[in-house]
């Protein structure tokens, strides 16, 4: 109950003082905000008179049955990947209450609702609902009273939310949290898609590539297409990231087709990038231009799927195939308009770095890549550059810069462990593997 006092003081923009004002202390309300004291009925019906609630939503025993069924009715919607009725039900709840009398209840809802943004790929509105709603509402304590299957949801928009921000680490912490709490062959099949790409997030390919195939495995015993689809081309992304070229393009041209018999159009787009690095590597530059540029115009006419990674493929395309430097300076500007990481904003850099050496201008070029190799802060980054590196180490070593070519030279072989360090071979655009199955 306090935190929802608090979680809609917040939203109206109010400050404890001006809540408490002629109704209790500031002290007071900071007991009932923190849990400490319940507060009286008489209390808490002017506090919910003066946030323009009504008194019945600060009770937390109030419950409504109607409510709970459509609560589980969405659950086990999701469970059988029926989002389409889950959201249904979701907006229906939307209608029927503006405000949700149990707190139990609420948090429910609130998983359920953030759960199938990120299904949609909303995610930025799902992280954002997840930290300035449901993350505020309720704790790891509160979670654990819910039932199994809403627990599980919990724990996989945590798995999203850290997959999204690359921490790794975290992902495979609640990725082994909703394993140990017990779960379906289904959900275990999608946990073991997640395991794979956390691996492959921390370069440990061995254990992506087995989890990749017992998730493949598993969903080919569920008899799930889609899925089947989805693990194959992590599957391909793998073997690519090892060297392992040829079965990764079998792997890439097998689930292209299931994805084409499917109709999965915006899942082609990921496929066809994948593809794109391959024909690239094979020197098949017109093939591999063709689908970047494929790529490109489906995910803007679809307004949907990121572009950054795209554009720094085709610029890098441009830059290497000497063709006219306008093409890839166009792309420079689009790529410049957007919103981009801080990975993008480094490739790009390196790339406009390129373009300088392109153009003659190798002092400008040597300048502007010693500081920008300086300057990188994130050590995981040095894993995607790592055949910069080695370009930038042998343009020196060929300007007689022998103590600067060896330094470049080392550090890009510290981060080729094992035969496996630039994985997406000799390109700063990177391999897309989308971060659900279900796309």
């Amino acid at each position: 109950m306090g935190k929802r006092i608090k979680k809609i003081r917040e939203q109206q923009g109010l400050t404890r003082k001006q809540l408490a004002h002629g109704i209790v202390s500031y002290s007071y309300l900071s007991n009932i905000e923190n849990g400490i004291t319940q507060g009286s009925p008489e209390i808490l019906s002017l506090l919910a008179e003066r946030l323009q609630i009504p008194p019945f939503y600060l009770n937390s025993q109030t419950q409504i049955k109607e409510l709970n069924f459509d609560i589980q009715k969405a659950a086990d919607a999701i469970k059988q990947q029926d989002i389409f009725t889950a959201k249904k039900l979701v907006i229906n709840i939307e209608k029927d209450y503006k405000f949700i009398p149990n707190f139990k209840q609420e948090i429910c809802y609130l998983i359920i609702k953030v759960f199938i943004l990120f299904r949609e790929l909303k995610c930025v509105r799902a992280i954002n609902l997840f930290r300035n709603e449901l993350s505020l509402l309720c704790s790891e304590e509160d979670i654990r009273l819910l039932n199994q299957d809403i627990q599980h949801l919990y724990n996989l928009i945590k798995v999203f939310t850290f997959l999204k921000q690359r921490n790794f680490n975290q992902g495979l912490y609640y990725i082994k949290k909703s394993l140990v709490l017990g779960c379906s062959d289904f959900q275990k099949a999608e946990l073991f898609f997640y395991l794979a790409y956390c691996y492959r997030g921390n370069h440990q390919y061995l254990g992506a590539i087995n989890q990749a195939r017992k998730s493949l495995l598993k969903f080919k015993e569920l008899d799930s297409f889609k899925t089947q689809y989805h693990c194959l081309n992590l599957l391909g992304t793998l073997y690519w990231d090892t060297k392992r070229t040829e079965a990764s393009e079998l792997l890439l041209l097998e689930s292209r087709n299931m994805a084409k018999k499917d109709k999965n159009i915006f899942f082609l787009t990921y496929n066809y990038v994948n593809l794109s690095l391959i024909y690239a590597a094979n020197q098949r530059q017109d093939l591999s231009y063709k689908l970047i540029k494929d790529v490109v115009e489906i995910r803007e006419n679809l307004k949907q799927g990121d572009l950054s990674n795209p554009y720094i493929l085709i610029i890098e395309m441009l830059i290497k195939s000497g063709r006219d430097l306008s093409e890839a300076e166009y792309y420079i500007d689009k790529l410049q308009a957007m919103e981009y990481d801080g990975r993008t904003g480094l490739m790009l850099q390196l790339l406009m770095a390129k373009m300088e050496l392109k153009k003659g201008r190798e002092k400008a070029y040597e300048e502007q890549v010693s500081h920008l190799l300086s300057t990188i802060s994130d050590e995981q980054y040095f894993y995607d550059i790592t055949s910069f590196m080695l370009e930038f180490g042998k343009h020196l070593k060929r300007k007689k810069r022998y103590k600067d070519a060896c330094f470049h030279i080392e550090q890009a072989l510290k981060y080729t462990t094992s035969g496996v360090g630039s994985s997406e071979q000799n390109f700063l655009g990177k391999t897309e593997v989308p971060f659900s199955p279900f796309i």
